[in-house]
């Protein structure tokens, strides 16, 4: 086989863009849907674990291995096909952006640098809510009395009997829902608020709306980790009322749970997951869970 170094040298050009796009790429990108154009540049090993890894742990997981493979090509053609596949697949942003025979190639460049640069400042998002709660503003906390709005009947609800129909009449106030916004657009978030503001139901918002906005045939599944054990009950029994009828699993592990069931069959078969950090470490060690990855959204409570 003869080799054309030259061709192949200027094909860096195009690596070079591509590792600059790869942050838009892996965050817009279904690798999927651009396999059947890139056939004759990946090879069908890799084709496939492109599918199963977007199957399995998402479209960025997928895109990833898809921008791998494309880094490693020595095929001339390649560069080409992965704009019309982009033009194709009507993943116009991104087109734009690898568009460098247009004399795009620097703009697209800046542009794509600042846009990683964004993505790296806002790695996690610090929203801090620092006034005194208002008094009807929902509290879950381990050491603050519950509040209800006015007018909710509280006659015999505490933290641990907080009932689905009950708490699913609460809407968000002004500032939960800027505590929250961050998170619902997919953003890494430390959210910073006092006592009794209302953290625990902003989470829970969160997380309903992370599982009912999973693309078609995919589903989230979600970890809690609480720092001690009183908060781990808590937190399991309140997500559990929350969630009751909903439609989604929530379980807990803790010390005393943990040899009921093999581990790993209660983490495939819950949607959401309490427990302490300390049983997070041990089902690492011992296989339980190969991957964090297998969850798309982690919650730390006291994250500190």
């Amino acid at each position: 086989e003869t080799w054309d170094f030259a061709n192949i040298e200027s094909l860096e050009e195009y690596r070079e863009l591509l590792r600059t796009i790869e942050p838009t790429v892996k965050s817009e990108v279904n690798p999927q849907d651009l396999l059947r154009a890139l056939n004759d540049y990946i090879i069908q090993a890799d084709r496939e674990e492109i599918v199963k890894l977007t199957e399995n742990k998402g479209p960025i997981a997928g895109a990833e291995k898809l921008v791998n493979c494309l880094l490693r090509s020595d095929n001339e053609g390649w560069p080409k096909a992965f704009g019309m596949a982009l033009q194709d697949a009507n993943y116009g942003n991104v087109f734009e952006l690898w568009d460098i025979k247009r004399g795009n190639a620097e703009q697209s460049s800046e542009q794509c640098k600042q846009n990683e640069q964004d993505e790296d400042d806002s790695a996690f998002n610090m929203i801090q809510y620092s006034e005194e709660p208002e008094n009807d503003g929902l509290c879950l906390s381990s050491s603050d009395p519950t509040v209800f709005p006015t007018g909710a009947d509280t006659s015999s609800v505490d933290i641990s009997g907080l009932s689905f129909d009950l708490m699913n009449r609460f809407e968000l106030r002004s500032y939960q829902e800027e505590l929250a916004q961050p998170a619902l657009m997919g953003k890494n978030t430390i959210i910073c608020a006092p006592t009794g503001s209302g953290k625990t139901i902003v989470s829970l918002k969160i997380c309903e709306h992370h599982l009912k906005s999973q693309p078609e045939g995919q589903k989230g599944k979600i970890l809690f980790l609480a720092t001690k054990v009183p908060v781990y009950e808590q937190q399991k029994n309140v997500f559990k009322r929350y969630f009751e009828n909903s439609g989604y699993t929530v379980t807990g592990i803790s010390g005393e749970t943990q040899g009921s069931a093999p581990s790993s069959m209660i983490f495939e078969h819950n949607d959401i997951i309490v427990l302490t950090p300390q049983i997070l470490v041990n089902n690492l060690e011992e296989g339980c869970i190969t991957s964090l990855s297998m969850f798309t959204l982690l919650i730390f409570d006291e994250c500190h």
